[in-house]
C-alpha cells in the first residue's frame, strides 16, 4: 500500500492505494480516500492523516511511537530508551574475555556501541548517552583512547587467551591480511631519530595515494576472529610486514611456525 496525490479540478487528492495483478497486469486499487485539499494546510494535514491511516493498516493494534507525533497521543511520550538487550548480550560476552585495565566500564560501553552502530567518537558519546543513560564525554573518550593504546598489549592477551580456550580448533589455519587507512590531511608524520613517522604517503588500496596513511597488518584464526594487529608506515611496501606480521600472529596461543 502507498499514498498517492493526484489533482482533481482545483484540488488535490490524497488516497491510499495498493497495486493487484488483473488479467496479467498490475492495476491499481483504492483502498481509503482520506480527503482532497484546497490549500497546501489542508494538503499537508491530509498527508499526515494518510501516513497514520497507512500505519494502522498496515500494522493492525500496533501503536506508532514515532517521536515527531508522540505529542498528539494522549499524553503519551518517550522520556529515553535503553539497550537493555544489548548490555546483557554483548556485555555477557565482552565479561568473558576477562579482559585487565583501567576503566573497563567504559571499554565495554564503546564496544557494545561499536558493533550496535558505529560512527564517530562524538555521535558514539551521544549514542551511549542516550541509549544506556550514562554520560560520556567526548574528552573522556579521547583521554581514554590514550590510555588504551598503551594498554592494548593485555587486551590482546586476554582475547588471545579466551580465544585459545573457547575454539582450539580455530588456529590450524591463520591468515595473514593487509590493507591501507588514509587521513584527511596534507601533512605527513615527521620522522624522530632513527623512529619513522607513521602517516606517510604511500600505495593506497583506496586509491588515495594524495593522502597520508598507514599500513595495517591483521592476523585472524580461521574463523575470522581478530588476534592482533600491527601498523606500519604509510610507505612501507606490504610483502615486508609479512614476516613480522606472521610471527606475531604465530604467538597467539599454541601456534607452532610449520
Amino acid at each position: 500500500m502507498f499514498i498517492e496525490k493526484s489533482k482533481y479540478l482545483s484540488s488535490t487528492r490524497v488516497r491510499i492505494m495498493d497495486k493487484e495483478l488483473t488479467d496479467g497486469a498490475w492495476k491499481k486499487k483504492l483502498i481509503r480516500h482520506v480527503g482532497t485539499a484546497k490549500s497546501d494546510l489542508d494538503l499537508a494535514v491530509l498527508i499526515q492523516k494518510a501516513k497514520e491511516m497507512l500505519f494502522q493498516l498496515e500494522r493492525p493494534g500496533q501503536l506508532d511511537l514515532e517521536f515527531a507525533d508522540i505529542r498528539n497521543r494522549g499524553g503519551l511520550r518517550v522520556t529515553g530508551e535503553y539497550h537493555e538487550a544489548a548490555d546483557l548480550i554483548l556485555g555477557h560476552f565482552f565479561d568473558r574475555l576477562h579482559i585487565k585495565g583501567p576503566n573497563l566500564r567504559l571499554l565495554r560501553l564503546l564496544v557494545i556501541a561499536r558493533i550496535l552502530l558505529p560512527q564517530s567518537k562524538m555521535r558514539t558519546a551521544r549514542f551511549i548517552k542516550r541509549s544506556f543513560g550514562t554520560s560520556v564525554e567526548l574528552d573522556q573518550i579521547y583521554r581514554f583512547m590514550d590510555t588504551l593504546a598503551k594498554g592494548q598489549d593485555s587486551v590482546l592477551s586476554s582475547i588471545r587467551s579466551y580465544l585459545t580456550e573457547a575454539y582450539p580448533g580455530s588456529f590450524e589455519l591463520l591468515l595473514y591480511d593487509v590493507t591501507t587507512l588514509y587521513f584527511e590531511t596534507d601533512n605527513e608524520d615527521e620522522d624522530v631519530g632513527d623512529l619513522p613517522g607513521l602517516r606517510k604517503r604511500g600505495y593506497s588500496k583506496d586509491k588515495r595515494e594524495d593522502q597520508p596513511q598507514v599500513v595495517l597488518g591483521l592476523g585472524v584464526n580461521s574463523l575470522g576472529m581478530p588476534l592482533t594487529y600491527r601498523l606500519y608506515p604509510g610507505n612501507t611496501y606490504e610483502g615486508s610486514t609479512l614476516l613480522d606480521g606472521i610471527d606475531e600472529t604465530l604467538k597467539t596461543g599454541n601456534c607452532q611456525a610449520s
